[in-house]
């Protein structure tokens, strides 16, 4: 018995509907999916920078220049090479199926490897560097390489940390120091490592020289802090000197509504924490590695209350003067 055009077109209707309800449901089952290999992903990234703590003594920096004791410098060392020097491929630990290509791009990269409007910060370089990284790692533990001292310390690599005392810059006017495992109060509750956003414009500025603004600058780590008493902008972006002996504390922690919902790139003037995830729109799920080596999933917002970003910026001089929580 055939069917009628009606009842042909009711069945095409009832399976019409039944797509637009199921397909939702698989995309989101998709991205669970994807977001915990991501997860897992953070907690191999997690034991290899706590093995390479346990060898080194410190947690690594979150770059270092490729230089003998001079800035600016012929590119950078990723912290993704200090732990896992080797050879990167799309099922590598460094990759998450959730953002494109796998990761972020290097600031300076081959030319097939740099994504539309991005620009290189110096012809000729390429950072070492994974080729692609979805990661990114916490400040007040993995230090930027603005060190003074004599003689410059070394990584277990042999690249310096060093800044001379005649080429100080913005960076400088407050150092920098490694950080211990043990010196970390909280583990369980201090963020060690995250995921980075899947559109690079999110994560970039301006080159070295100033000129180029699409630049990507995902060799930089994030943090959960700002200026004590000011706006919520990075500190590190301005020039930043420790407090005279009973000022206000240079440094606070970021609170809750500082956090642009959906930031608009360049991104290298907002909050660090804006650069993060898989954007923060008030609800979206983004992994969390702690420095105990687990990982949970939660909104960025739920990382600022209770605060998890460290009980002060351990790697900074002198790093303990945090603005009291109101």
């Amino acid at each position: 018995m055939g069917f009628t055009l009606l009842e042909l077109l009711v069945v095409v209707g009832v399976l019409t509907a039944l797509l637009a309800i199921l397909l939702p449901a698989l995309g989101a089952a998709r991205e669970i999916a994807r977001r915990s290999v991501c997860g897992a992903n953070l907690h191999s990234i997690a034991t290899g920078l706590n093995l390479y703590a346990g060898a080194a003594g410190v947690f690594p920096c979150a770059y270092v220049f490729n230089c003998n004791n001079y800035y600016p410098a012929p590119g950078i060392t990723h912290w993704s090479e200090q732990i896992f020097a080797g050879v990167y491929n799309p099922e590598n630990v460094l990759h998450c199926p959730s953002v494109p290509h796998g990761g972020l791009p290097p600031t300076d990269t081959t030319p097939d490897n740099l994504e539309p409007g991005q620009a290189n910060n110096e012809s000729g370089y390429v950072d070492v560097q994974a080729i692609r990284c979805a990661y990114t790692v916490n400040e007040a533990l993995c230090p930027q390489p603005y060190f003074l001292a004599d003689p410059p310390p070394k990584t277990p690599m042999g690249m310096c940390h060093y800044v001379g005392t005649t080429n100080v810059d913005l960076h400088t006017t407050r150092l920098y120091r490694s950080v211990a495992v043990a010196e970390v109060d909280v583990p369980a509750n201090t963020i060690l490592a995250t995921e980075w956003p899947s559109d690079w414009r999110l994560v970039s500025g301006p080159a070295f020289d100033n000129a180029k603004q699409n630049v990507s600058l995902s060799y930089r780590p994030v943090h959960g802090f700002a200026l004590a008493g000011a706006s919520a902008l990075d500190p590190f972006d301005v020039n930043l000197a420790p407090p005279a002996p009973g000022q206000t504390p240079a440094l606070r922690r970021l609170g809750l509504g500082e956090l642009t919902s959906h930031p608009i790139p360049p991104g290298w003037q907002q909050p660090r924490l804006n650069w993060l995830g898989r954007n923060h729109d008030g609800g979206t799920i983004t992994n969390f590695a702690y420095v105990d080596g687990h990982v949970e999933s939660k909104t960025i917002e739920q990382t600022l209350v209770p605060f998890e970003w460290g009980q002060k910026f351990y790697s900074l001089r002198p790093g303990d003067d945090i603005a009291a929580l109101p």
